[in-house]
C-alpha cells in the first residue's frame, strides 16, 4: 500500500459527502438528474483535488480490469474538473459530464469506503439535512468518543455564503436539524452523543480539498 493511498481515499470520501448514503452503499436513491442538480449546488467536489494522490499501483488487491477501470475514471474526472474556472461554480453540463466518472470511482472503491456504521450515521444526518440543501449543501462527520469515553459523533455542517449563522432564523433551523438527527439516531438504534459545529463553504474548500474555490 502506497503512503498516498489513505489521502486519496480520504479525498474521495469527502467529495462523496455531497451524495446520499444510498449512492455510497448500493447506488440507489437519487436519479442522475437529481444528483447532478444537488452536486451543482455543492460544487466543491468538482475539483482535481478530490482525486489527488491517486496511483493505480496502490491498488494491488484489485483485479487488473477494475484497476484499469478506476484509472480511466480518475483520468476522465480530472479532465472535466480541470475545465471548471477557479473563481466560478461548475456548470450543469460540467457536473453532468463528471458525475458518471465519479460514480464509477465510488463503485470501485466501495470496499474501501462502505463501513456499515458510518453509512448508518451518514444516512441519519443526510435525512435531517436534505431539506436544507439550499444553505447546507454538505456536511462531514467523525465517529469517536467524547471526553467521558462515551461513543460520539462530531458533525460539521458546511453552509453556503449568505447564511448568517448568528441570525435567530438560522439558529432555530440548526436546532431543528440537530433534534432531527437525534431522532433519526434513535430510530436507527445509533447510540452516540451528537456534537455539531458550523463551517463556511469558503473555509472548507481550500482546507479540506486543497482547492481554491468557495
Amino acid at each position: 500500500m502506497g503512503v498516498a493511498l489513505p489521502e486519496f481515499i480520504e479525498g474521495v470520501r469527502i467529495a462523496a459527502g455531497f451524495l446520499s448514503p444510498e449512492v455510497w452503499s448500493d447506488g440507489r436513491d437519487q436519479s442522475p438528474d437529481e444528483m447532478a442538480r444537488s452536486l451543482q449546488l455543492a460544487d466543491i467536489w468538482l475539483t482535481p483535488a478530490a482525486v489527488k494522490n491517486f496511483s493505480a499501483d496502490d491498488f494491488v488487491s484489485l483485479p487488473p480490469d477494475e484497476r484499469e477501470r478506476l484509472s480511466e475514471a480518475v483520468t476522465q474526472f480530472r479532465a472535466v474538473a480541470g475545465t471548471v474556472p477557479p473563481d466560478a461554480p461548475a456548470s450543469q453540463a460540467q457536473v453532468a459530464e463528471a458525475l458518471p466518472h465519479f460514480l464509477t470511482i465510488l463503485e470501485v472503491l466501495r470496499p474501501y469506503l462502505a463501513d456499515p456504521d458510518a453509512i448508518a450515521v451518514r444516512r441519519a444526518i443526510w435525512r435531517a439535512c436534505y431539506g436544507h440543501r439550499g444553505w447546507i449543501p454538505s456536511f462531514d462527520f467523525r465517529l469517536d468518543e467524547d471526553s467521558d469515553g462515551a461513543p460520539a459523533v462530531w458533525v460539521w455542517f458546511i453552509i453556503n455564503p449568505g447564511a448568517d449563522v448568528r441570525s435567530r432564523a438560522v439558529q432555530l433551523q440548526l436546532f431543528e436539524i440537530r433534534n432531527e438527527i437525534r431522532k433519526n439516531f434513535a430510530e436507527a438504534g445509533i447510540r452516540r452523543h451528537l456534537y455539531g459545529s458550523v463551517w463556511g463553504r469558503d473555509e472548507v474548500a481550500p482546507m479540506v480539498l486543497g482547492g481554491g474555490r468557495a
